[in-house]
């Protein structure tokens, strides 16, 4: 069975597409971001994750975004989360054999909309991967892809 779905997973494995919901949407008017990780992975599955946040950050950077470590004191500005997500798994039961899983990549912010709080989504990418040993450069690709992406 788990051929079959390493197989299925196979012919599905995607690059990612970046979509940006709003095309005047600039950097240049984001007060700063604060890169996050979400690691949902095993097995080994994604073991770059200091890798993958620098190079996120070093990367907002370079288009000359203000990448901050903290939130609170910027509530009232226009701050943004960059959200990196990895769910992943050995498609073995015993551990071994290559990695599955799905790279989900969100830029967001926070908004009041007529007093209700709500979590604005500016942009996203996705993508399925499989990969013999780790699925840690298909994350970097996916960064690399979304943020030369924004403008």
């Amino acid at each position: 069975m788990r051929a079959i779905i390493l197989a299925f997973l196979l012919t599905l494995g995607t690059q990612a597409e970046a979509k940006v919901f709003d095309d005047r949407f600039r950097l240049s008017n984001v007060a700063g971001i604060k890169v996050i990780l979400l690691d949902q992975a095993s097995g080994a599955c994604w073991t770059n994750l200091k890798k993958a946040r620098e190079y996120a950050k070093e990367a907002l950077r370079i288009k000359g975004v203000d990448v901050v470590e903290d939130l609170t004191p910027r509530a009232k500005t226009s701050t943004f989360l960059f959200q990196i997500t990895v769910m992943a798994q050995r498609i073995s039961e015993n551990g071994a054999g290559p990695c599955y899983g799905f790279t989900d990549i969100k830029l967001s912010t926070a908004t009041v909309i007529n007093g209700s709080f709500f979590i604005a989504l500016a942009g996203t990418t996705n993508a399925i991967a499989v990969d013999d040993e780790n699925l840690n450069q298909h994350v970097i690709e996916n960064v690399e892809k979304f943020i030369n992406d924004l403008k």
